[in-house]
């Protein structure tokens, strides 16, 4: 037999980067291996020279993974051939092997290890899949207490356990007879070695038959696991659990049985905004419960023990993964083609990526799913996502150069090379996909606008004859002309060519953006009314779609719209608590709330999201940064030299701003504290404002503020009389 290690390559694909070697087995072994595609450390078990049996085996694993995505099952990241053997790359996870410590009674930490065991088993046994060989080895318990199950390379699927005979396999001590004998198993032969485990965790020995001094109930459980025969033992892992004695952990409900659904909300931390946490927590829980208060409990309790909730205060936080893993898309194109239709664009590639998957490994027609992933890794103009698309396409069993060019020009673009992303983007030439040709065409308008004026103008013109004749790419060319009415401060021009878009794109999320980007320009025209009108149709619309990114954008808007108007407002914790979690417009929404809070007088609450603002700004390498940095030149306390200092450094800054809008108040909340610096730059750029703005707020001042600041001589603001 080959010796693994001896053979174990220094990269497996193109993917992972050998740096060492984390076990080793019978079959081969496990390596540690840095993930170049999505950043960190994976574990790559590696497989050469197999028999036709272990590379089935494998085969199987993969199945297996695929079938469960779940917490407490480790993630299959990639797989594949090399050397004549095959290897698949996983999650690390790091833990000690269960039961994770040292226990001489079940309860407490070894009784909530075994129950979580025991609910991530049920996943795997109602997914069809049969372990076949649970030890400590094969099950790791996370520094939380979690236990992840590893090696599913015995793992059988539906079918299998119906009948006939097959290779026994396994560990022997924890092998349940009827797999010793090589008879076909079902979720008890897993519900065997959990027996075994348990019993050799709390006396050292494997037969519970054979031991001494454990309390009743704990003996008559090991006992009732670890029966002979298996119809002696608990039907189901769901069963299991009540033989380990596990009432709900007492927790805080609202009154009543069944409990009303709405009343299920304040289990749940938020927030809801953008994000729906406790909202979409509750409705799974009632789907599941019906209410039943006896049921909710035990529910709950499942939740926190497998990882897919944490206490915090008396109630739970549970993230958008978590729920995404609660209520999971069910299979098919179809389901695919409505999450990117609602613009649910990383569920869908998701669930595309497992697609290709399977599809591949059973040899069939890559090129559909290929095409399905390029064209959401494109709509997400992510950088992570275009490189793990131009992965899956440079293993495909067939290259696809339109493909992969499509995705290296988009690359190019989101890392800065208009110039290069728009030469590689011409050299192309038409796509077959009629979708992926307009998002062809949107690529080089997106990277003709880092290359200049005369270059968008020249692209676009060359779109306009092709538009005449395809419905979706002259939608497309409307909003692609409004963002250049945009850039050149046209705004009510901008607004309208965005609304003409809207009515010709094909998915309701391309109608949604287009929106957006209306009513982002009716503010900037000015139109406050219109705006906020518009952004609050569009907030409840992206919240009924769950579409994050869109309901803060137009929420945003929204609060926008009503703070340049005058209107009294109230900083919104829940909205940047949302940005926050969802890492999208967390800069721009600090900053409004920022000057919410500044205009209400709360000065301490504008100081920190103010700060906040200017980190994420910065981050992004924005030029907001500008404005966060001027609020807290007026805010923060600090020696009249000191402020001084800080005032000129930043007028500086803003003077090569080549936003008017950010220069112009930047400059003038400097003057407000150097009299007279840069007073004549303030008068010339509030000229520039439209009439609809000179009286109007913009982000934080009005033209009329603006001026009264540069000529003031220093003079603190004055809350203006509508203020709260």
């Amino acid at each position: 037999m080959i010796d693994a290690v001896s053979a174990l390559p220094e990269r497996f694909g193109a993917r992972f980067v050998t740096r060492g070697v984390l076990g080793r087995g019978g079959f081969g072994v496990v390596a540690l291996a840095e993930d170049t595609l999505l950043g960190g450390e994976a574990a790559v078990k590696w497989l050469p020279g197999l028999s036709p049996a272990r590379r089935a085996a494998l085969r199987r694993e993969v199945t297996a993974l695929r079938a469960v995505s779940w917490p407490g099952v480790v993630t299959l990241l990639d797989e594949g051939e090399q050397d004549g053997g095959l290897w698949l790359g996983m999650e690390r996870v790091r833990g000690a092997p269960f039961p994770g410590g040292v226990f001489d009674r079940l309860d407490g930490p070894l009784r909530d290890r075994a129950l979580a065991l025991l609910l991530t088993l049920e996943r795997l046994h109602r997914a069809g899949v049969v372990h076949r060989d649970l030890k400590p080895q094969n099950v790791l318990v996370r520094p939380d207490g979690l236990p992840v199950i590893l090696d599913l390379g015995l793992a059988v699927g539906r079918g299998v356990s119906a009948g006939g005979a097959q290779e026994a396999g396994g560990t022997p001590r924890y092998q349940a007879p009827e797999q010793a004998r090589g008879e076909a198993v079902d979720g008890r032969a897993d519900l065997f070695a959990l027996g075994v485990m348990l019993t050799e965790a709390l006396t050292g020995l494997a037969d519970p038959w054979a031991v001494e001094g454990l309390d009743p109930p704990t003996l008559a459980a090991l006992r009732a696991l670890t029966a002979p025969r298996p119809e002696d033992r608990p039907a189901t892992a769901r069963d299991a659990l009540a033989l380990l004695g596990a009432p709900p952990e007492p927790r805080p409900l609202p009154p009543g049985d069944p409990l009303p659904a709405e009343a299920l909300r304040g289990l749940f931390w938020g927030p809801d905004l953008g994000l729906h946490l406790a909202q979409d927590a509750a409705e799974a829980l009632w789907g599941l419960t019906a209410g039943r208060r006896e049921a909710v409990a035990a529910t709950l309790d499942d939740w926190r023990r497998e990882g897919l909730a944490t206490d915090d205060g008396g109630r739970l936080r549970v993230s958008r993964e978590a729920l995404r893993r609660l209520t999971p898309l069910p299979p098919g194109p179809e389901a695919i083609a409505e999450a990117e239709e609602a613009g649910r664009v990383e569920e869908a590639l998701a669930r595309v990526e497992q697609q290709l998957a399977a599809t591949r490994a059973q040899g069939g027609d890559e090129l559909p799913w290929l095409s399905t992933l390029t064209r959401l890794a494109l709509s997400l103009q992510r950088a992570p996502a275009l490189r793990r698309a131009l992965y899956e396409l440079g293993r495909a069993a067939a290259p696809w150069p339109a493909g992969e060019a499509l995705l290296h020009g988009a690359l190019r673009s989101v890392e800065g090379d208009g110039p290069g992303a728009l030469a590689l983007l011409d050299g192309v030439g038409p796509v077959d996909d009629p979708r992926l040709e307009v998002w062809r065409h949107a690529l080089r308008v997106h990277a003709a606008i880092r290359c200049g004026d005369a270059v968008v103008a020249a692209v676009l013109a060359s779109i306009a004859p092709l538009a005449e004749h395809n419905p979706e790419l002259a939608a497309s060319l409307h909003g692609w002309r409004g963002l250049v009415a945009y850039r050149e401060e046209r705004y009510a021009e901008a607004a309208a060519l965005h609304l003409r878009a809207a009515q010709g794109k094909p998915t309701r999320a391309g109608r949604l953006s287009s929106r957006l980007s209306a009513a982002s320009a009716q503010l900037d025209a000015g139109q406050l009314d219109a705006a906020y009108a518009e952004a609050s149709a569009l907030a409840e619309e992206a919240a009924a779609l769950r579409h994050t990114l869109f309901e803060l954008r137009a929420l945003w808007i929204q609060r926008s719209a009503a703070y340049r108007a005058g209107r009294a407002l109230a900083p919104s914790a829940e909205l940047v608590e949302a940005a926050r979690a969802a890492g999208a417009l967390l800069a721009q929404i600090a900053l409004g709330e920022a000057s919410i809070a500044w205009r209400a007088g709360q000065d301490a609450l504008a100081i920190l999201l103010a700060e906040e603002s200017e980190r994420a700004f910065a981050r992004e390498r924005q030029p907001g940064v500008l404005l966060a940095r001027a609020l807290l030149l007026t805010l923060r306390p600090a020696k009249k030299a000191e402020r001084v200092k800080l005032a000129r450094a930043l007028a500086a800054e803003a003077r090569r701003c080549p936003i008017p809008g950010l220069s112009l108040q930047a400059l003038a909340l400097c003057a407000a504290v150097v009299p007279g610096v840069d007073a004549g730059a303030v008068v010339k750029l509030a000229q520039r404002l439209p009439p609809a703005l000179q009286s109007g707020r913009l982000e934080l001042l009005s033209g009329e503020e603006c001026l009264r600041l540069a000529g003031a001589g220093g003079t603190v603001l004055a809350k203006s009389p509508g203020d709260p």
